[in-house]
């Protein structure tokens, strides 16, 4: 049966200019940095992202910063926002992670081009990564950066019953990391998973929680086996894991 809706859908595509205008952006701001590594560890790198996003009147914010291959003897960072203390994040296996989501009860400070990060060793005080928003820092892999990120993403079409219900799908490749993240809210509560495909193959199977929303979260730098390779114009769809009806689909464009 999905065989056949994505042929469907293909066909669909061919014919109309349903994407022609590629990813829908509207009542969405989103500005990232590679932060500059001033630390010991030349091969450490880190970077930070906000997004702010308007549906009607409700505003979602999201701010992260993260960073990996941190020397062993880092435990605990301290991430600062134009000289405003943000939030801590333990340091595991060299990695660490500040996630603030407005919509799971976090504080999301507002961010504007211009805004500066820094991340602190909490042991030693030291200033490990430093950044401006709106400068892409340093890209080199040797110096320090982050190395090149290619970003895809889509505002995935809704094909539901339910036209209030929406769903994003990205897709990042960078050094030896690959990440694809799948949300969705508003759904029905009526069914309990929805499966995900890219490029007409099934990648897994979401749970849909109490409030209709699902989020799928692959990282191959986490252990993660199933991260699909995709380029711009690949086809991600969600369907319901029930009844095998299409809810949502889209191709991923390039994130300017």
């Amino acid at each position: 049966m999905k065989t056949n809706i994505i042929t469907m859908f293909a066909l669909l595509l061919a014919s109309t200019s349903l994407f022609a205008q590629g990813p829908q952006t509207e009542g969405r701001i989103r500005i990232e940095v590679n932060l500059n590594n001033v630390g010991a560890n030349v091969l450490a790198s880190a970077r930070a992202r906000f997004e702010s996003r308007q549906r009607g009147n409700l505003t979602r914010l999201k701010f992260n910063v993260e960073g990996e291959d941190l020397s062993a003897d880092i435990s605990e960072v301290n991430v600062f926002l134009n000289g405003e203390f943000i939030s801590a994040a333990s340091v595991s296996l060299g990695r660490f992670e500040v996630d603030l989501d407005n919509n799971k009860g976090g504080i999301v400070p507002e961010v504007m081009s211009g805004d500066v990060v820094d991340v602190i060793d909490v042991n030693s005080a030291t200033l490990l990564f430093t950044g401006t928003f709106g400068d892409g820092g340093n890209k080199d892999p040797g110096g320090g950066g982050g190395g090149e990120i290619t970003e895809l993403e889509i505002d995935l079409t809704n094909f539901g019953a339910n036209p209030l219900a929406s769903a994003t799908a990205k897709h990042e490749t960078g050094v030896n990391r690959v990440k694809f993240d799948v949300e969705g809210e508003d759904l029905s509560t009526s069914f309990a998973f929805v499966d995900i495909y890219a490029e007409g193959k099934y990648v897994d199977s979401a749970i849909v929680d109490m409030f209709g929303r699902f989020t799928l979260d692959l990282d191959t730098s986490e252990g993660d086996t199933n991260v699909p390779t995709l380029i711009e114009g690949d086809l991600v769809e969600v369907f319901n894991a029930e009844n095998g009806s299409l809810m949502f689909a889209g191709m991923l464009a390039s994130v300017d």
